[in-house]
Parts: C-alpha cells; structure tokens; sequence
C-alpha cells in the first residue's frame, strides 16, 4: 500500500526502556514551527530542534508563516503532533490553549501556568549588562524599552537594578506613553494590541530623555532593536555614541547590531540550546511522559560581544583609566598587579584602594576576569584547542587555565564549548 503521509501514532508507558525507546524511535511524528518572521532567533531555534529531530528517526519539521488564527485549524486538521508557536496577543494565547495541541510557545506576554514557554534568563542579562558598564567605569545607568509592561522586560530592569544598586548607582528609566497606556491597560484587566517596537512611535519623548540623562552614560536597550533604534535616535538627539552614551543590546541580532552605526554590542544568547530541549520537552509531552504545566524554557546568556557602541572607557581619573586601559591591551601576557600599577603614578595599596571603590574587586580580580571573558570568546568562536587557548593567554599551563575558567563558569572549557556550540 502507498504512504502518502506519515501515520500519526501515540506511545504510552509507565517507564521508558530500551524496547519502548525502540518503538518510539520508528514511530513517525509530526512537529510544527510558526512564527510571522523568520528571524536570526527563529533560525537558531529550529536549528536547535533540527538537531534533536535528526537523532529520532522519521521524524518531520513543517514551517510557517501563517497567523495564529489561520494555522490553528489546519494543524488540527492535519493531524500535527506537536507545534512551536508566536501567539501576539494575550486573546492568541487562549486559541493556543484552546486548540489542545501540545506545544511550546517561543513568545508570550506572560509567564504561562499551562503552556510551556520560551524566555530568557531576564535577571542574569540584567546583571551582566550592567556589570558590563560598571567594568568600564560608568557611574550613570540607564534602561531603554517599549515593553516594561511586559514580564521579560521587568525581570530584565530588575536585575540590571540590582547590580547598579550593588555598586552605589541609579537607574534611570525610559517611560513611553505607550508603556503607560499598555500598563493602565493591563491593570484594568484589558488586552490591547502589541505595542509598536520603534522609538518613531515618541520620538520626542526618547530625544527628551537621552538628552536629560547625565553624562556618560550606560544604556541597557531591552533587545537588539531597542538597541538599534536608541542608537538612531541619538544621532537625531546630537548625542554621540560611544562618548556621551554607551549602548548596550541583547540577543546579537548580527543584522541589526552590525546595521547600527555604530555597531551595536550585545550580549549572545544560546537559543540553538533551548531550540533543542524544547524539542526534547515536546516529545516527552507527545508520548505521554510528562504534561504540559507552564514549564519556563530558559535561554541562557553566554558572552558580551564589544562592539563600538560600549567601546570606552568612562573613568575620569587618570590612574584608573590607564590601569584599565593596560589590562585590557595585554591580556595575552603574562601580567601581574606589579606591571599594572607601573602604568600609573599611584602606589600599589593606593590603586587598589581605586579599584576597590570603583570597579568593585581587585587589580588580580580584574586581570582573571579579563582573561576569561577571552577564553569564552574563544571556545565559541573559534575551533582553538585548549592547549593553544592556554598558550595565546599566557596561562602557563592548561591546567591552570581549565582550573581557573572552572571556578569562574562553574564547568571546564570543554564542557562548556560542547554545551553552547552543537557544530
């Protein structure tokens, strides 16, 4: 008999063993991907996912760029297994839910009590953004969103507050009217549309606000295109960047962060990961293993990519600066305290005494977390051994450079890259 499509089959056992897997790995199954745009995030996802398909047999991956409200009945229809899915819009979520098809949403506007959904690790991009700026000096801070109503968005502010707070400074933050509407809104208990994404929509408010900020400052953009529109807004506002404001993105959208100009830095997200144990997560929900409860998929921060936007350094005093400037130009050497405070006209105990105040740790504290910041860049973005990693910074031996990146990131360098990098 001809097959003209796979046949939809369910598997349930009480416990997995090596006959059931047998059986499950030949059983055909039929994933779902829809998302409006095809963006470099939605990309990393269904890389992340194809990979996991791939280790399972006849396995199928269908995309598309239909609306919530159109795909819904065609994957009902169609028999569709499971299915990842953008819902816009708090009355999109209740079609999702309505619907019964196990799925994993990869946007929402709330944390979810029954569907699955994909967020970041918001608290931990805070603090790094903010430990980002706070490592070149800044004693200014700002936040740059149009969605503080929403919960990413909060959760993102909170940890970059919190850090600021740590290290005696304040946060100033952008307040839209649309934020204040789509707040008022969401207290009243009433859904509105999604927000527009771009500064055009209060332009004069964004002008207003980077101008009455004091400078320099360090600016957390809520994502890449916050970033990017912050950036085009400065130049309309006659601010520079990086001199009097420094910005600072998330996600690396390479498109929008090399687009700006100048360029955009940002912090890298593994998404390819979390595209990887959502399909893992699905499955276990489509064979019956486990049921869908509002489990938080968790995309995890990885490294700061320092482009031009954040290039500089905003210590005033002289010492300072040039301690700094001197560990972050000679990083691949074999540097102590001593050379440090060689570069500058203060005495050991008195440039200690300024890193302490202002950096927040030590001149030796300093150079390890320079060090690592070079490592990570290097296990995810090239194919250096960890012999040649040692070597290009002047460890000494890869034993102590593994020992050393092992108390930072809590894994060793292999892990690590095997973690983050599946190519």
């Amino acid at each position: 008999m001809k097959r003209d499509k796979p046949i939809t089959l369910a598997y349930q056992a009480p416990v997995l063993s090596q006959n059931s897997r047998a059986i499950i790995r030949d059983k055909p199954i039929t994933l779902a991907y829809q998302a409006p745009v095809l963006s470099q995030n939605s990309r990393a996802i269904i890389k992340g996912i194809s990979n996991y398909v791939r280790l399972h047999g006849d396995w199928h991956l269908r995309i598309t760029n239909e609306s919530i409200e159109k795909i819904i009945p065609i994957l009902k229809s169609s028999g569709v297994n499971g299915a990842f899915l953008a819902p816009r819009s708090v009355e999109e979520e209740q079609i999702v839910a309505d619907s019964g098809i196990p799925c994993v949403l990869t946007h929402t506007s709330a944390p979810q009590k029954v569907l699955p959904y994909f967020t970041a690790n918001n608290d931990l991009l805070g603090r790094m953004a903010a430990e980002h700026f706070i490592e070149k000096g800044f004693v200014n801070f700002g936040y740059y969103s149009l969605s503080n109503h929403l919960f990413w968005s909060r959760e993102r502010l909170a940890g970059f507050k919190e850090r600021v707070t740590q290290a005696g400074g304040t946060v100033f933050v952008f307040e839209s009217p649309v934020t204040t509407e789509y707040a008022m809104a969401s207290e009243k208990g009433q859904s509105l549309p999604w927000p527009p994404s771009s500064w055009t929509s209060s332009a004069a408010h964004v002008h207003h606000w980077i101008r009455s900020l004091p400078k320099p400052v360090g600016i957390m953009a809520s994502d890449d295109g916050m970033g990017y529109d912050l950036i085009e807004a400065s130049e309309e506002a006659g601010i520079r960047v990086p001199e009097e404001m420094a910005v600072l993105g998330t996600y690396n959208d390479l498109t929008l962060c090399l687009v700006s100009n100048p360029p955009l830095s940002s912090i890298a997200v593994d998404m390819e990961q979390n595209g990887y144990n959502a399909a893992a997560l699905l499955h276990r929900i489509i064979i019956g293993k486990e049921k869908m409860r509002g489990q938080r998929l968790t995309n995890e921060p990885t490294h700061i990519i320092t482009r031009q936007s954040t290039d500089i350094l905003a210590v005033e005093d002289s010492d300072l600066a040039a301690a700094l400037h001197f560990i972050r130009t000679n990083y691949d050497r074999p540097i102590r305290v001593a050379d440090v405070v060689d570069q500058t006209s203060a005495s050991r105990r008195g440039l200690e005494i300024k890193f302490r105040e202002h950096i927040r740790h030590s001149m030796t504290e300093e150079i390890m977390r320079v060090k690592i910041d070079q490592i990570t860049r290097m296990l995810l973005e090239s194919d250096m051994s960890i012999e040649r990693i040692s070597d290009a910074l002047a460890f000494g031996s890869p034993a102590r450079m593994r020992e050393a990146f092992r108390r930072s990131k809590g894994v060793n360098p292999l892990e690590f890259r095997m973690e983050h990098r599946k190519t």
